[in-house]
């Protein structure tokens, strides 16, 4: 749906028509198709890492899901594709890829595949969190016996009026 169109693509919210709002309900669809075509576009493809130099650049694997670069479509319109195989040149690096696409096998140059952000390998870190205290470990402070002076943002000393005591 984000990278090549796909023409099934129903709303469950929107699956049962009446012949009365049936053009105001197409172009709702249209609008949320764009809109999170669009939010795609922007958030996900443009924050792929450029990488200029390839010899630094993270090596392929079996079994990697990479988008397939082409001079002749938009890269919006790149398919993606699973490496099934590959093949070494004579310094034995790796120079072809055999990928399995939507649309079958194809054979590729690795210059032209670029790897997903993530893959099988790449180790998921979760962030530990601290505890959230509960409301038992929350103790309160009396913060009318407190020693410490209030002061205003101006720095002068708060003094509480009499008729409060």
């Amino acid at each position: 749906m984000f990278i090549q169109e796909t023409r099934a693509v129903g709303v469950p919210d929107l699956d049962n028509l009446d012949k009365i709002n049936i053009s105001i309900t197409y172009q709702y669809q249209q609008t949320l198709r764009d809109n999170l075509r669009k939010r795609f576009r922007d958030e996900y493809l443009s924050m792929l890492v450029q990488q200029h130099n390839r010899s630094e650049a993270r090596q392929v694997k079996l079994e990697d899901i990479v988008i397939v670069g082409s001079d002749t479509k938009k890269r919006l319109d790149w398919p993606l594709g699973k490496i099934i195989g590959m093949f070494q040149g004579k310094d034995g690096c790796t120079r072809v890829v055999k990928l399995k696409t939507t649309g079958g096998e194809i054979v590729r140059p690795v210059q032209r595949l670029f790897p997903l952000e993530l893959n099988n390998d790449d180790p998921i870190i979760f962030s530990i969190r601290d505890p959230v205290p509960s409301d038992k470990d929350i103790k309160i402070l009396n913060t009318e016996n407190s020693d410490c002076e209030k002061k205003t943002r101006s720095g002068r000393k708060v003094i509480k009026p009499l008729r409060y005591n």
